[in-house]
């Protein structure tokens, strides 16, 4: 099985920083509707609330950004080791059907079996006579 090797998908950024843009130019657009509406009293208390309100709508924004980029990479990644397991997997079972054939082989193949009976074994008993001369 070969390393897998470090992906980066391209993201689509672009829909993320025009978002990004978009909502900082809302915000700046109401900041100075503000000023324009109410141009002799004091606008602090709302510029605060704007501000507060575009931050973290930026923020999150980025955040989505990152975390689809996150979500894109490691799903190549994840893609690519089930690609690998799958080989690994196709391999070993081409490798057991190749073992299984043989095995059939082998247990097909007969030899002849030769059968070993038992002969019997005469020994003639020899008696000595002493002749005397």
């Amino acid at each position: 099985m070969e390393a897998v090797s470090q992906v980066s998908p391209p993201t689509n950024i672009i829909k993320y920083i025009v978002s990004a843009i978009v909502v900082l130019l809302l915000g700046l657009l109401a900041i100075f509707g503000v000023f324009l509406v109410r141009p002799d009293k004091d606008n602090s208390a709302i510029i605060t609330i704007i501000i507060g309100v575009i931050t973290p709508t930026s923020v999150t924004i980025l955040a989505f950004l990152k975390s689809s980029d996150t979500h894109l990479t490691v799903n190549s990644l994840f893609d690519k080791v089930m690609e690998a397991a799958k080989a690994l997997a196709r391999q070993e079972a081409v490798a057991e059907e190749r073992q299984s054939v043989k095995d059939r082989l082998a247990a097909s193949v007969t030899t002849p079996e030769i059968v070993l009976e038992e002969v019997p074994v005469v020994i003639p008993k020899v008696t000595a006579t002493v002749v005397k001369k």
